[in-house]
C-alpha cells in the first residue's frame, strides 16, 4: 500500500512539473522560435489593408507646465495606398487653442486647409503643394497604433521587424493580455533625433502592437539642437479592441477601439466610433476644392520660392483682399530691409466670369486711359 501510494505521489508530482513546464514555456526559446513567423504575419497583416476609413474621437490633455489645451474633437482618417485624408472638426478647446484640420494627398498634390474661426464651416486658406507630403505632415493618426507608420517616419512595424538586430526581450503581460516584447533598435526621425524603439505584440491579434514605446537621449547633440526636454518619450497603448468586417476578404479583423499616446507634452486619447476595411474609396475623397472667397496658395514644392495666390471666385472681396496682400508684402519687405517684392508672389483676384469678359474690361480700361491722355495733350497743345 505504501509502495502504491508512493508511486501515485510520484506520478502526480511529475504531472505537475510537466504541466508547469508546458503551461509556462521558456520565454526566450518560444520567442526566438517564432520571430520569423512574427515577421511574416505582421507583413501580411499590414499589406492586406488596401484601404481603411476610421472615425474617432480625439481628446487631448496637456501635462504641466505645457498649455496645449484640453478637450475632445470629432475626427476622420482615411488611407488608400499612398492617398491620405484627415479631418478634425474645428473646435476651440476650453482654455486652449483653436484646433481644426483638413489635410488630403491625392497621390500628387498635398491639400491643407485652415478654417475661419468666425465661421468654422468656411475654408479661410487652402495650401496646395504639388509634391509628396513631408513625413511629419500627417501626425498621430490611427495608423500609428497598428504599425502602418512608426513615429512620423516612412518606417512601418513590418519594416522595423525586418531589420537586422531585432532582439527578443521575452513574454510579458500588458494590461490583461500576454505579449511578445521586442527591442526594435534605433529609429532616426525626420528631424534627425535617434529614438530607441520597443514593441509589445499580441500573438492572439496577429501580432498587432499592444504597446509601442520610444525614448530619446536629451544629451545627444541633435537632441540639444532642437531643444528636447529631459527624458523625452512617446508611448502608444491600445487599451481596448474590437472586431470589424473586412469588405474585401470577408473575415473579421482586430482594431483598437480605445488607444492613447502619451508624451512629454500631454496625453492624447483615441476612441474609435466607426471603421471600414478595404472598401473602395473614390479619388475625389483625397482632393479639396476651395470655397468662394478662400485664399488659395499654390506652389510646386515646399521650398519653391515661386508661388501663386488668388481668391477663389473673385468679386469685390477679392479686390480688397488683393490690396491687403500687396500691402502686407510691401510692409514685410520694408521691415526686413530687403529689396522690394519680386514677381514670386502673384495675386490673382479676377472675378470668376470667364477670360473674354475680363479681357474686354481690361481693353476698355486701357482704351479709356489712352483717349484721356491724347485729349489732354491736344488741349495743352492748343492752349500753347
Amino acid at each position: 500500500m505504501n509502495g502504491l501510494s508512493g508511486a501515485v505521489v510520484s506520478i502526480v508530482v511529475c504531472a505537475v512539473i510537466l504541466g508547469a513546464r508546458i503551461g509556462t514555456p521558456n520565454p526566450v526559446f518560444a520567442a526566438e522560435a517564432s520571430l520569423h513567423e512574427v515577421r511574416n504575419i505582421v507583413s501580411e497583416e499590414l499589406q492586406s489593408i488596401h484601404s481603411i476609413r476610421v472615425k474617432y474621437l480625439y481628446s487631448v490633455e496637456s501635462h504641466p507646465p505645457y498649455q496645449i489645451g484640453k478637450g475632445t474633437s470629432e475626427c476622420e482618417w482615411i488611407r488608400q495606398g499612398d492617398q491620405i485624408f484627415r479631418y478634425m472638426k474645428p473646435k476651440k478647446f476650453p482654455g486652449g487653442n483653436w484646433i481644426g484640420r483638413l489635410q488630403a494627398f491625392d497621390g500628387e498634390t498635398c491639400h491643407s486647409v485652415t478654417f475661419d474661426p468666425e465661421d468654422p464651416n468656411r475654408y479661410k486658406n487652402l495650401y496646395r503643394v504639388h509634391s509628396p507630403p513631408p513625413q511629419d505632415w500627417n501626425t498621430t493618426t490611427p495608423a500609428d497604433f497598428i504599425g502602418l507608420r512608426i513615429l512620423d517616419s516612412s518606417e512601418t512595424l513590418a519594416s522595423m521587424l525586418a531589420k537586422e538586430g531585432v532582439k527578443i526581450v521575452g513574454i510579458e503581460q500588458v494590461e490583461t493580455e500576454s505579449t511578445l516584447h521586442l527591442d526594435l533598435g534605433v529609429l532616426v526621425s525626420p528631424s534627425g533625433i535617434e529614438w530607441k524603439v520597443h514593441a509589445w505584440l499580441l500573438p492572439d491579434r496577429r501580432y498587432l502592437p499592444a504597446k509601442l514605446h520610444f525614448t530619446a537621449d536629451a544629451n545627444l547633440p541633435k537632441s540639444k539642437e532642437v531643444g528636447l526636454a529631459s527624458n523625452p518619450f512617446y508611448s502608444l497603448r491600445c487599451l481596448k479592441w474590437g472586431k470589424f468586417k473586412d469588405n474585401q476578404f470577408g473575415q473579421l479583423r482586430d482594431f483598437p477601439t480605445l488607444a492613447t499616446k502619451d508624451n512629454t507634452l500631454g496625453l492624447l486619447t483615441f476612441e474609435t466610433t466607426d471603421l471600414t476595411f478595404n472598401e473602395p474609396i473614390p479619388d475625389s475623397q483625397f482632393r479639396v476644392s476651395p470655397h468662394i472667397g478662400t485664399e488659395v496658395t499654390e506652389r510646386a514644392n515646399p521650398t519653391d520660392p515661386d508661388q501663386k495666390v488668388w481668391i477663389e471666385g473673385g468679386g469685390p472681396a477679392a479686390g480688397a483682399r488683393q490690396r491687403e496682400l500687396v500691402k502686407n508684402a510691401s510692409e514685410s519687405a520694408e521691415v526686413a530691409a530687403v529689396k522690394p517684392p519680386s514677381n514670386d508672389l502673384i495675386v490673382d483676384a479676377r472675378p470668376n466670369e470667364g477670360n473674354w469678359a475680363y479681357r474686354l474690361r481690361l481693353f476698355a480700361f486701357v482704351a479709356c486711359g489712352i483717349t484721356i491722355t491724347l485729349y489732354g495733350a491736344l488741349v495743352w497743345r492748343k492752349s500753347t
